[in-house]
């Protein structure tokens, strides 16, 4: 297997790779195999035991993962997700563009090893593609996928999101092979001067809209004249708000504060979730934050499915390992395992960041963990949200809550898994977060540039996420 994928050229990568897993399946139900050409994963889900609305995986110690809607395969008992990564800078795109980065495979197979056909669904997909840099400032970078058919690259479907750590994801309706390749910006395109048929085109396209505006305008009117005195509802998510209040059958509670309570209920009689209800909230404030939740597509941000504004409760994705806090209680977390949830949380703090939003309670209670062997983490509890700049009395010296507190509040987290120490979130005094008698030099020396008082001599959100990836990959192929 080694010698195959190191020694066939770039091209044939992707196709050995699909002969690989057709053979894999015949024998095994999870693989994994990593090196610097050529990386594989394969794990196997039961549908009817693990009952999330998410299947994911990822490849260890690569930035390379796939979170798939469970809905998308709903009428399977067992499917298979392989997920690959292909070193292939020397691939030329349809654009006669270098591809940036490698490419991610994503195949899905029955429980009879037949591919699954995946396209056209509704809810978006998400492929991890790694970190992307090398981005020229006259160029925008976009993700594309492999059009078997007429055999080019094709980009309709998806969507490119990079947050603020360069790391880049693809949201897209189907499954193939993606890459990411560049385009130029508009404005940096030189075009001739317009002529004077062009310049009265121009202008009768301007009246045009001005005169389209001011239809929208006096509808917009007429509207709120009818429905601007009503009672305020948010809006609810058409998915679920007609079905949710039978479709929901509350199991058991997991977790309650003065403020919310949190239950483990299943939709439909099959699907795990989540269900926060609120006691105290404002109703716009609720509604508010519910469509904050319904924006954020991230893998590491738990997954928005619903709400009912007369009951005051929010469906999430359910996460079979409960809290980090529950989680860090039941057992031992090795060093692989705390680089993986500090890195899976810093990456949804650079994407929220990239939002222009702070999240303002990073703790161990309001992280999520699934997977088992292969953990993932997520941010939850958006109420602790805040745009970036808001005045708080609570924050020291600024009295404004700023990014860079994600890069403490990351380390903070790290340092607390690594002393087994999550009662310092509990704790009055003002802790000291030394690195003295740590055993594993990388976890150290990633805690001791970032837990500094200044945020001036502390490393960046994206600074902290790479270096907690390349810690990571070293600690995998050891």
């Amino acid at each position: 297997m080694q010698n195959i994928l190191t020694n066939a050229t770039s091209s044939d990568q992707t196709v050995l790779i699909a002969a690989v897993l057709t053979a894999l399946l015949r024998t095994t139900k999870t693989f994994n195999y990593t090196s610097n050409t050529a990386s594989i994963s394969l794990q196997t889900y039961n549908l009817s035991v693990i009952g999330s609305v998410m299947i994911e995986n990822k490849i260890e110690g690569q930035n390379s993962s796939v979170s798939l809607p469970a809905s998308t395969v709903a009428e399977y008992n067992e499917v298979s997700v392989a997920l690959s990564s292909v070193d292939s800078t020397s691939l030329l795109s349809f654009y006669n563009q270098s591809i940036r980065g490698r490419v991610i495979g994503v195949q899905v197979y029955d429980g009879n090893g037949r591919e699954v056909e995946i396209g056209g669904v509704t809810e978006k997909i998400n492929i991890t593609m790694g970190y992307i840099d090398d981005i020229p400032s006259n160029q925008t970078a976009v993700c594309q996928w492999w059009n078997e058919t007429p055999r080019v690259w094709s980009r309709d479907g998806c969507d490119l999101h990079i947050d603020e750590a360069r790391l880049a994801v693809c949201q897209c309706n189907h499954l193939t092979n993606f890459s990411i390749a560049v385009e130029r910006n508009i404005s940096s395109v030189t075009t001739s001067a317009p002529t004077s048929n062009t310049r009265t085109a121009i202008i009768v396209a301007v009246l045009c809209v001005a005169g389209a505006l001011i239809l929208i305008s006096v509808a917009a009117v007429l509207i709120y004249k009818r429905f601007g005195r009503q009672k305020y509802r948010a809006t609810a998510d058409i998915r679920m708000s007609t079905v949710i209040d039978t479709a929901i059958k509350h199991e058991e509670k997991i977790a309650e504060s003065e403020e919310s309570e949190v239950w483990k209920g299943t939709y439909r009689g099959t699907t795990a979730v989540a269900v926060k209800k609120m006691k105290r909230m404002e109703a716009k404030r609720f509604g508010e934050e519910c469509q904050l939740m319904k924006s954020l597509h991230h893998p590491n941000v738990v997954q928005h499915l619903g709400y009912n504004v007369e009951e005051m409760y929010v469906v999430m994705e359910w996460m079979n390992q409960g809290s980090l806090a529950e989680y860090a209680s039941r057992q031992q977390m090795s060093v692989n395992s705390m680089l993986t949830i500090a890195s899976d949380v810093s990456k949804g703090l650079s994407y929220i960041g990239s939002m222009g939003r702070v999240h303002t309670a990073v703790i161990p209670s309001k992280i999520v963990i699934s997977g088992r062997g292969i953990l993932t983490a997520k941010l939850c509890s958006f109420s602790c949200t805040v745009d970036e700049g808001t005045q708080a009395p609570e924050v020291e010296r600024e009295g404004r809550w700023t990014e860079s507190g994600h890069v403490w509040s990351v380390d903070v987290l790290l340092w607390a898994m690594a002393n087994r120490r999550m009662d310092v979130y509990k704790s009055q005094k003002r802790e000291t977060y030394t690195t003295e008698g740590m055993t594993d030099e990388k976890v150290a020396g990633l805690i001791g540039d970032s837990v500094r008082e200044k945020k001036e001599d502390r490393a960046s959100l994206s600074q902290l996420t790479r270096r907690m990836a390349s810690a990571l990959v070293v600690k995998t192929k050891r």
